[in-house]
């Protein structure tokens, strides 16, 4: 499901106006008043005191609703399901599975859009479900999946990049958008992304900038809030219109660090080596930026990759095609802090284990950034000093498969790690304990990324 939808466009869009809309109270340290026990300052870390006494709120993306019915009827039939989907509407939908701890109640609707991660404000109030290479995006009431507001692209010729943000003046979102797919120009400049940053309430356009890259991905906040880390991909479509049975095109998989307030480019770092896609990220500092890195090869490739791995196991289902699958990608960390930046490669000590990584966070209490690895059911704990190995934990072991989303519970003790198609898993933070009475079983239609609020 990471690999990028192509819609059809119509020519390169020019730039849009800067407002600058955060020069003044970004810049003078303006942060906003927030909630005592807000569930997301908890989540990276904070003292989680009045947190760990409310039962938290797990939101997680459904890929494949069609494989979800109802009373003997797709969901699709049934409004109870599809309040949010326009009368009319013809284009992708994503279900959203909505869990809360206090009760173990479910609620589930649809979306209209091909949706990715789920952002939550910081109060609790309001969702934002990014799209991934589509050109709607939705935000809903977190807890009821109410439908709020549904908004587009910030041009005709831009769709969603996956992942955002809140600002921390808590007043606006932050989201990546990538230039729709086309051949590759010859010319980086021509395919670049955009930073665009909207009202929290309404999702309107506030302001846009380039990202610096090609086909941008997840953003992460750095430096009390001044900076943004943005992965790219670095991709477009094969300058001659064949796509090499779904084989991506990379010319400049990339890191860039950027000014959140006005958008200047403070770094921009090549990947070391182009065959790897960069995807998502987790942040320790300026001294620590983790990158997940992907590549998809041939699957003639991939098997001989896999002739040495000693167990039997199922084929990626995740490729986008059927004549290629993925092939291990180390993980990268930077080190903004030197000049020029440092890029170190970690690797497993089979490194088959890291074949496909999806989601990373950073547990900045333990100092470790920890890892999915679904094709081979791993979780993957790395020390945030030196980004070296520290633990894998082979997941399917222990009952969970496909290992997809992880997040920090709000908590402040546990993690969460949820199955590509079903169940979700908490774990302790620094002893990597399986809490087992913790762990919630339930379909969930295939999903990259989870929430938990």
């Amino acid at each position: 499901m990471d690999q990028p939808r192509k819609p059809p466009t119509d020519g390169r869009p020019p730039d849009a106006g800067r407002r600058r809309f955060l020069t003044g109270g970004l810049a003078a340290g303006l942060w906003p008043l927030v909630p005592t026990g807000v569930a997301a300052a908890a989540g990276e870390g904070a003292p989680a005191a009045a947190a760990a006494a409310r039962p938290a709120l797990h939101l997680v993306p459904g890929y494949v609703h069609e494989s979800a019915r109802f009373r003997g009827r797709p969901l699709t039939e049934q409004a109870r399901f599809t309040k949010a989907v326009p009368k009319g509407y013809g284009g992708y939908l994503t279900m959203v599975t909505r869990l809360d701890e206090a009760d173990g109640s479910v609620v589930r609707a649809l979306f209209p859009l091909s949706g990715h991660e789920i952002t939550v404000h910081p109060d609790g109030t309001a969702a934002f479900f990014n799209a991934m290479d589509d050109v709607v995006m939705a935000s809903f009431d977190p807890r009821t999946l109410e439908p709020g507001v549904l908004a587009a692209p910030f041009h005709d010729n831009y769709t969603g990049g996956g992942h955002a943000l809140t600002a921390p003046d808590g007043l606006h979102l932050v989201e990546t958008e990538r230039r729709t797919y086309l051949p590759y120009s010859g010319r980086p400049e021509d395919h670049f992304g955009r930073v665009v940053i909207r009202d929290w309430k309404t999702l309107k356009v506030v302001e846009v900038y380039e990202s610096g890259g090609m086909a941008p991905h997840q953003i992460r906040l750095l430096d009390g809030g001044r900076l943004l880390a943005i992965a790219h991909y670095g991709s477009a479509e094969w300058p001659d219109g064949d796509d090499r049975q779904g084989l991506p095109y990379i010319v400049q998989p990339c890191l860039t660090i950027v000014e959140l307030a006005g958008g200047k480019v403070v770094h921009k770092v090549l990947s070391p080596d182009k065959r790897f896609d960069l995807r998502h990220l987790a942040v320790r500092g300026l001294d620590g930026i983790f990158a997940i890195q992907g590549r998809l090869a041939r699957f003639a490739e991939a098997e001989a990759a896999m002739a040495g791995w000693g167990d039997v196991y199922e084929p990626d289902i995740w490729s986008g095609g059927e004549q290629i699958a993925y092939l291990p990608a180390p993980l990268l960390r930077f080190d903004a802090t030197r000049d020029p930046v440092a890029v170190t490669a970690q690797r497993t000590a089979d490194p088959l284990l890291m074949r496909y990584g999806q989601t990373i966070v950073y547990d900045p209490v333990h100092d470790e950034a920890i890892a999915t690895y679904p094709s081979n059911n791993c979780v993957i704990v790395f020390a945030g000093a030196d980004g070296a190995v520290k633990r894998v934990i082979r997941t399917d072991r222990l009952g969970l498969q496909q290992p997809r989303g992880i997040s920090l519970h709000p908590d402040g003790l546990h993690y969460v790690v949820s199955g590509y198609w079903r169940h979700i898993f908490q774990f302790r933070r620094g002893s990597h304990e399986l809490a087992r009475d913790r762990c919630r079983y339930l379909t969930l239609f295939g999903h990259s990324h989870s929430t938990v609020i």
